[in-house]
């Protein structure tokens, strides 16, 4: 009897696993077109126009996410397969990721968590997937399983787990802290090799990183050590601000908090003061940092990028929840079913609005076209904002998205707008050397296989 409740509990494992792929998998592709909102249409312009990864600010896992539009661009698939494989990225390597844990460490409950990064507390965050935590998520989930498993003895786990360290240790000074986290949760120096390995890596890596900031990170540390010197830090845990922090928690990440309440819960009655204390916490210091850098509680894609470490840290206790806890095990693929069919059921909710912002985006084309216009200022505004609790408007549309979508029609049919606010000066002929200071690299052929550059100053669209 014990031999077939495994087996039966093994099945159930593989089946929410597999549901939960094919769910990421159908929710990817339907969206395809929705999910270039914002940094993602830069990345992958980016990525097509270089025909190389392309990695900014020392984050060596990007090539990860961008070797499947990367390989469409070398088989020469059509602008509209290479989005279809961009936004199928995260699905591919939490997929890989999920057989490596699942079948090589033989450890379900990690496999499932694994795939669970890539839908508890995500709604807005779903449409722009190139966060760098997202899928250092993946890796960091993979790691606690490698340093659970037999495998961290041998050479081959040593080595994978050293790759996995210093991936994730570069993929977002955040995914850093909840890397650092679960090392003290799991209390690293135990394994002496590993932690000294890991000591070194982290030296090698962070010494020249720290040396040669970029401009935005930074501007980051800048702004919380600011924030810090002129209010100090019982600035974040002023009551009203707790209290406005909390609502907003809750009205966007129930599944998350969830979680993380019965985890602590977990420790609490298991009298294991070591994780319960490690859990609270971390939380605590994430909130600490989140809110030095980023105080304003308005929700929108942003926000959920940096709350994701919250996410993130839930889902590592649960973790150890499940190793701890036969309760866990039992009741973690019920739960993930549910938060997984509830997100989803959400993201279309939310994601009818990012459907409405697209055919907004290829109406303005289509009108730009008709002024014969390709290269265009577009001072039209249309405040697209999301369902749900104290929503900020969506991001204008960024010139990549409308490139791309324009692109799509064929490289000859390429229009690039920049949204500008209504009644603003702009010197048409000088925004392209504004726009390449600030970082908007555009292409410039005007040959491409996928973009066609239109020449010449910018035109306002009527």
């Amino acid at each position: 009897m014990p031999a077939e409740r495994g087996h039966l509990s093994a099945h159930r494992d593989d089946l929410m696993a597999y549901l939960a792929l094919s769910v990421l998998a159908a929710s990817a592709m339907y969206f395809a077109q929705e999910r270039l909102y914002a940094d993602a249409g830069y990345f992958l312009v980016r990525v097509i126009d270089e025909e190389g990864f392309h990695v900014i600010n020392q984050r060596w896992l990007m090539p990860l996410i961008q070797w499947l539009p990367l390989l469409g661009v070398k088989l020469g698939l059509p602008l509209k397969g290479i989005i279809l494989l961009y936004s199928l990225g995260n699905v591919a390597l939490s997929a890989a990721a999920f057989l490596y844990v699942n079948s090589v460490l033989r450890d379900r409950s990690h496999a499932l968590i694994l795939l669970a990064t890539q839908f508890v507390g995500l709604a807005q965050a779903l449409f722009c997937p190139v966060f760098e935590l997202y899928y250092g998520a993946i890796l960091l989930i993979t790691l606690r399983a490698l340093l659970q498993s037999d495998q961290r003895h041998t050479r081959s786990g040593q080595l994978t787990a050293c790759l996995l360290f210093a991936l994730i240790a570069t993929c977002h000074f955040l995914g850093l802290l909840v890397l650092l986290l679960m090392l003290i949760l799991d209390r690293i120096w135990r394994y002496r090799s590993l932690a000294i390995a890991f000591a070194i890596i982290l030296m090698v890596l962070m010494a020249p990183r720290l040396i040669g900031l970029s401009v935005y990170e930074d501007r980051a540390f800048h702004t919380v050590f600011l924030r810090l010197e002129i209010a100090g830090i019982g600035w974040v845990f002023a009551p009203g601000r707790l209290w406005a922090h909390a609502v907003q928690a809750f009205g966007h990440y129930p599944d998350a908090i969830l979680i993380a309440l019965l985890s602590i819960l977990t420790a609490w009655r298991m009298k294991a003061w070591w994780p319960m204390l490690v859990f609270i916490t971390g939380h605590l210091i994430i909130y600490t940092v989140v809110s030095l850098y980023f105080p304003d509680g308005t929700h929108d894609r942003y926000r959920e990028t940096l709350d994701y470490a919250h996410v993130l840290w839930a889902l590592v206790a649960a973790g150890w929840a499940v190793q701890e806890s036969h309760l866990w095990r039992k009741w973690t693929p019920h739960l993930f079913a549910l938060v997984l069919v509830l997100r989803v059921g959400w993201s279309f909710h939310v994601g009818s609005t990012f459907e409405a912002r697209r055919a907004w985006i290829e109406e303005r084309i289509v009108h730009a076209r008709r002024q014969r216009i390709t290269k265009g200022l577009d001072m039209a505004t249309h405040p697209f904002t999301a369902p749900g609790f104290n929503n900020a408007p969506l991001y204008a549309p960024a010139p990549f998205e409308y490139l791309l979508h324009s692109a799509m029609e064929g490289p000859e049919n390429t229009v690039v707008l920049v949204s500008i606010p209504p009644n603003a000066q702009v010197d048409g002929r000088a925004l392209e050397t504004e726009l390449r200071r600030e970082g908007v690299m555009l292409p410039v052929r005007t040959n491409g296989r996928y973009f066609q550059m239109p020449s010449g100053p910018f035109t306002v669209v009527e």
